[in-house]
């Protein structure tokens, strides 16, 4: 997607940045704000918010420094809010909110906390599927149609993850319950996005220990119609 900027993504830490003619917005705050603003050559005047998905730390942990530069940060539920501990702006999930030129609509996602995944839009890129730290879709009847562009976790693939000695079971088995594995990610995509308008996919939050990045692209292009163009981060 040429209007985003991954400045990271995984248990490290995550931030995206989607930049348009007319603004900018931050998608999670999980890595300090000086490297936010090198990824953005120290432009930050133009920021109109931040998302966030979840509470845990590699979203989250800066977001009282985002909040600082006068930064508003958003969130899909005041649970979420709470967990953080700071001022946040909670967003309806029965309309969407404009921030800045922004549109911006929460659904929720399966996770060990309240965890939201947004539906962006901007009138440079349409609209934007954003999900990530995920064992699904809250409501997995739940249908998503005029999708341009997805960044979806694909946090493990299940062979990986059944053959990594350094995990224990009880970290395996929450992996698989509150993390989006590939098979998992194919399936929201296949049953839950149509893939009439999209563009482009890109996996996020790819775990290094349990994924082959480059197997997961093979099988996500096998997968999807060939006028999508996929990548990974």
């Amino acid at each position: 997607m040429d209007n985003m900027i991954c400045v990271g993504s995984g248990s490290a830490g995550n931030a995206y940045i989607l930049r348009t003619t007319a603004g900018t917005l931050l998608i999670e705050a999980g890595l300090p704000v000086a490297t936010i603003k090198r990824s953005l050559n120290y432009k930050i005047s133009d920021i109109a918010g931040c998302l966030i998905s979840h509470s845990h730390g590699d979203h989250a942990k800066h977001a009282g420094s985002v909040a600082q530069l006068g930064i508003p940060v958003y969130v899909g539920s005041t649970h979420t809010a709470n967990e953080i501990g700071i001022s946040c702006i909670c967003l309806p999930h029965d309309t969407a909110s404009d921030i800045g030129e922004f549109k911006v609509l929460p659904f929720f996602v399966r996770h060990d906390v309240t965890c939201c995944g947004y539906l962006i839009y901007h009138a440079d890129f349409r609209t934007l599927f954003f999900a990530t730290d995920l064992g699904g879709l809250r409501d997995r009847d739940m249908m998503f149609y005029g999708v341009n562009h997805v960044l979806i976790e694909c946090n493990y693939q299940d062979g990986f993850l059944a053959a990594n000695n350094a995990y224990p079971a009880a970290i395996k088995q929450r992996v698989r319950q509150y993390h989006l594995s590939l098979d998992g990610c194919v399936s929201i995509l296949r049953n839950n996005i149509s893939l009439k308008d999209v563009k482009t996919i890109g996996l996020i939050h790819l775990s290094r220990e349990n994924t082959d990045k480059q197997d997961c692209l093979s099988r996500l292009i096998d997968a999807v119609p060939r006028t999508i163009k996929c990548d990974t981060y």
